[in-house]
């Protein structure tokens, strides 16, 4: 489910094995990876450096 959703926000299909959600089998269990959130941000032109998380 993971994977469709990273495609409905803009990310594409990944070639390297285990690094994203974008390349798992739909079969094993998907968990959003660093690498899947510095994509999204780079996809909508965010700064990762300067991202704000609030507690």
């Amino acid at each position: 489910m993971l994977h469709e959703v990273g495609h409905v926000l803009g990310l594409q299909e990944s070639t390297r094995k285990g690094s994203s959600i974008m390349n798992m089998p739909v079969n094993e269990k998907q968990d959003i990876l660093k690498k899947d959130i510095s994509n999204l941000y780079h996809v909508n032109g965010w700064s990762y450096m300067n991202r704000r998380f609030n507690d």
